[in-house]
Parts: structure tokens; sequence; C-alpha cells
């Protein structure tokens, strides 16, 4: 009984593994996403007069893209951090064999 609970255990943290590899994936595409919106408002605000009202509209859209993705970094950590413990727990099940 224990081999088919090991082998079971097995299966789901393997299929958890996965699942936090593609959601770990979707973040780091949506990172560089963002940071090239940030790029691209930079660029656009360039030509403007610092104290205009549309260069202070792109300051403002490009200070929520960057604490957006000051919070995809926190998802993404909490994503990595549960894969290295799910990681941890094949090698112990794998270990039980």
């Amino acid at each position: 009984m224990s081999i088919v609970l090991s082998t079971v255990a097995t299966q789901q943290k393997i299929a958890r593994t996965s699942d936090l590899d593609l959601e770990i994936s979707k973040i780091q595409q949506a990172k560089i996403d963002l940071q090239r919106n940030v790029a691209d408002l930079v660029d656009a605000g360039s030509d403007l007069d610092p104290k205009s009202p549309a260069a202070k509209q792109l300051e403002a859209r490009k200070e929520a893209l960057v604490n957006l993705e000051k919070k995809l970094d926190m998802q993404l950590k909490a994503y990595e951090a549960e894969k290295q413990q799910v990681n941890s727990s094949l090698g112990y099940i794998a270990g039980l064999k």
C-alpha cells in the first residue's frame, strides 16, 4: 500500500511542479511585456515638457506599471519558493521508495 501512496503523491507533486512552471513562465512573459511598455512610455515622454499634463499622465502610467511589476516579482518569488518545496518533497518521497 505504501508504494501506491508514494506513487500517487509523486504524480501529484510532478503535476504541481508542471503547473508552477507554467505560472512562472506566464509571469516572466508578463514582466517582459511590462518592461517593454515602460520603455515605450519613456520614449513617448522624452519629447514632452516635464510639466505638461501629458508628461505627468505618462509618468503616472509608468509608475503604475512599475508597481505592477513589483507585484509580479512577489508572485514569482512565491511560486519559485513553492516549487522548491515541492521538489524537496519529491526528493523525500523518492527516498521512501
